[in-house]
């Protein structure tokens, strides 16, 4: 009897975790997204979406945006580039594709063009990323 309760738990076990899929990597490092001055001066905001190839020791090795303004697709590009990953054993491949999202938005304190804007990322998995920043106020000359 314990012996049948062993097996139905492995199995019950082992469909669980093959259910979920493989488990997701784990983001060791990353630099601080930017949101590029020209966009903010011109107002840009919106959503970038990506997606990235890992090799097998948690390296970016490619990077695809897939919308978004241009001015904010660049700069969503270039953090993705800067990120390193851990790779669980039981996710071990040659090539892990994921997809990202970069929100870029403005916090709706107006600001001077000589004034330092202020920058809040927010993380919430490396799927989505939120950058919001201050907004310049229009020239009034």
């Amino acid at each position: 009897m314990r012996i049948i309760q062993g097996v139905l738990l492995f199995l019950f076990a082992g469909s669980a975790v093959f259910a979920q899929g493989h488990p997701e990597p784990v983001l060791l490092s990353a630099q601080l997204p930017v949101y590029p001055r020209v966009a903010a001066a011109a107002r840009i905001k919106g959503e970038v979406s990506a997606s990235f190839v890992l090799n097998p020791n948690g390296e970016v090795v490619s990077v695809e945006t897939l919308s978004g303004p241009k001015l904010l697709r660049t700069a969503a590009e270039e953090n993705i580039r800067t990120w390193k990953f851990f790779i669980p054993a039981a996710a071990q491949q040659p090539e892990l594709k994921f997809r990202t999202t970069f929100q870029y938005h403005f916090s709706g304190r107006a600001i001077e063009l000589n004034e330092t804007r202020r920058l809040t990322v927010t993380v919430d998995s490396f799927h989505k990323i939120e950058a919001v920043t201050d907004e310049y106020k229009p020239n009034a000359d």
